[in-house]
């Protein structure tokens, strides 16, 4: 006889926002590892897609903690110390892409050249992705 996974213990208490979280959680890691898979696979020679594979193993990790609920068990100062790294974090990060942005515009001058950033210059010559 087949077991009710809804009535399961662990699923018991998981509010809808939890529900929620699981399924982005899960979703997010899936598309980070594919695409860290799909660029590995394009044999570029980068080897940024670790970066892919590190973000989905996060989530992965964020995802476990959903459905163990191991926020609920970590001692309240240190929930405050993780809770204050990320509101910092997103701060950072939102400033910094606020920046990039804000230079955003059409050039003033003609410009006798352009430098892209990730492209791969070996001593014979630019890499052709």
């Amino acid at each position: 006889m087949c077991r009710d996974w809804r009535r399961d213990k662990m699923w018991k208490n998981i509010s809808l926002f939890g529900y929620i979280r699981i399924v982005i959680y899960a979703l997010l890691a899936v598309v980070t590892v594919r695409y860290g898979l799909f660029i590995k696979k394009a044999a570029t020679g980068s080897s940024f897609y670790r970066f892919w594979l590190l973000l989905g193993a996060v989530f992965t990790v964020l995802l476990l903690c959903v459905v163990f609920r191991v926020w609920a068990h970590l001692p309240k100062p240190l929930r405050i110390v993780i809770a204050v790294l990320v509101i910092i974090s997103a701060g950072i990060f939102t400033v910094v892409e606020a920046l990039i942005f804000s230079c955003f515009h059409e050039p003033q001058e003609e410009v006798d050249y352009l430098i892209v950033l990730g492209a791969q210059v070996k001593e014979d010559g630019p890499r052709l992705v």
